[in-house]
């Protein structure tokens, strides 16, 4: 061995102590979490490795043995993962009442995307001023409803929108792209964009497209018409030039379970095609939204005040309750009134959480589905409310499910734990 020149070990010993004040100077995190299993959202396997986290943002990912923290978490056992987005939520109607939105937050979800099915605050620019100032506990992302634009333009009339009111729904869109939305969404099983023609979407999705913006579609029907509609969406999108997600994806009706199959073939056609189309999925076997959505679309024109009208003659009423009895038995009702349950009904509370097979019972009627549509009109004449309806089939969400175009979301809002509303 060659001797080590003089003063070599001198050097060696202080450059060890160098390497070794460099290690202990290493900054403080703020918080590490540790000991859990990793899922980073690349697709690898989850794998045991810490999180060491300063000033919000996340500046290592492995052994941090040894490393000092402010705040430490033990999630032996656990899995940290990145924070999910809930790309199809309805929160944004009551994040100012709930801005810590516990109900999302308890299940990770740290971003969410509201104003969907058609309808969102308006306007944009000032509802995102009153969300900065009250402080919200995630991030929040918001779509422009059609049916919000239309109703402002045309009120509900049940017609197509002359060119005119057209371009004017096309300004209000603008203006709300301008004013910080992701994009539009439609709902076109409600009123007022039921009414609307396929042209009136195309000519507002152009505006949205050209701004980088996505478009999010409750489609007309996911029954009996559910192939028709998802084309229609398709068609929107080829025609706008615009990114299409196709929201809260299902097949609804036992007369058309197992459609999911045809369903996901169409997606996968659209997408080798250049579409560029995703689809979101709640996974659940019912649906939920207002009591209305089983009567038919005419019926709800003018609004709660000329329904409730019809609803007291007897011509109109007899059609009405045809419709309804139709859906019950083909479509939202699964084929039951059992299938149908009051989820929240302010004026009665004691209905909230019962079907409507036993209230049609408690009302002394057989619950056949004529006399649980004259019930459920009764209702509506009486006060609003919502309902979940049991009408989807386990098959098709799992089949929908496992697609790689098709995430999670919940279709949900922010809501207030063991209360209805």
């Amino acid at each position: 061995m060659h001797p080590l020149p003089r003063g070599a070990g001198l050097l060696a010993i202080a450059l060890a102590g160098l390497l070794s004040a460099c290690r202990t100077a290493e900054p403080r995190f703020d918080l590490v979490i540790r000991n859990g299993q990793v899922v980073d959202g690349s697709g690898k396997p989850a794998f045991r490795a810490d999180v060491g986290i300063r000033d919000g943002r996340i500046l290592a990912v492995g052994n941090l043995e040894g490393r000092e923290a402010d705040e430490e978490i033990d999630a032996a056992g656990r899995v940290v993962c990145p924070g999910f987005i809930d790309v199809h939520s309805h929160a944004e109607r009551g994040i100012l009442k709930r801005p810590r939105v516990e109900n999302k937050l308890r299940q990770g979800v740290t971003t969410i995307v509201g104003g969907n099915c058609g309808g969102s605050p308006w306007p944009l620019g000032e509802f995102f001023a009153k969300v900065e100032r009250t402080g919200i506990a995630l991030n929040l992302a918001v779509l422009v409803g059609h049916n919000t634009v239309r109703r402002r333009v045309m009120g509900t009339e049940n017609r197509p929108a002359k060119p005119a009111e057209i371009n004017e729904m096309k300004a209000l869109v603008r203006r709300a792209m301008e004013e910080g939305a992701a994009g539009m969404s439609t709902g076109l099983k409600y009123v007022p964009g039921a009414y609307s023609e396929t042209e009136e979407v195309i000519a507002l999705a152009e505006v949205v497209g050209r701004r980088g913006g996505v478009y999010a579609t409750h489609m007309r029907d996911e029954g009996r018409g559910l192939i028709e509609s998802l084309e229609e969406a398709i068609r929107i999108a080829r025609e706008g030039n615009v990114a299409l997600q196709v929201s809260h994806l299902k097949v609804v009706g036992k007369d058309m379970w197992g459609a999911g199959e045809r369903v996901l073939a169409l997606i996968d056609r659209a997408a080798r095609d250049g579409v560029r189309i995703t689809a979101d999925q709640y996974p659940y076997t019912a649906t939920s939204t207002g009591l209305t959505v089983v009567f038919p679309a005419w019926s709800l024109e003018g609004g709660t005040a000329a329904l409730k009208e019809r609803l007291g003659d007897s011509a109109q009423r007899e059609r009405i309750r045809e419709g309804i009895v139709f859906n019950i038995l083909h479509d939202r009702g699964g084929g039951d009134p059992a299938g149908i349950v009051v989820s929240s009904y302010p004026s009665r509370k004691e209905l909230e959480g019962k079907n409507l097979a036993e209230i049609t019972r408690s009302a002394g009627k057989e619950p056949t589905a004529s006399n649980a549509a004259e019930v459920l009109m009764d209702l509506v004449r009486e006060g609003g409310g919502s309902g979940i309806y049991h009408c989807l089939d386990e098959k098709d969400l799992r089949r929908i499910m496992k697609h790689p175009l098709v995430m999670h979301a919940s279709d949900g809002g922010a809501v207030t734990f063991g209360r209805a509303k």
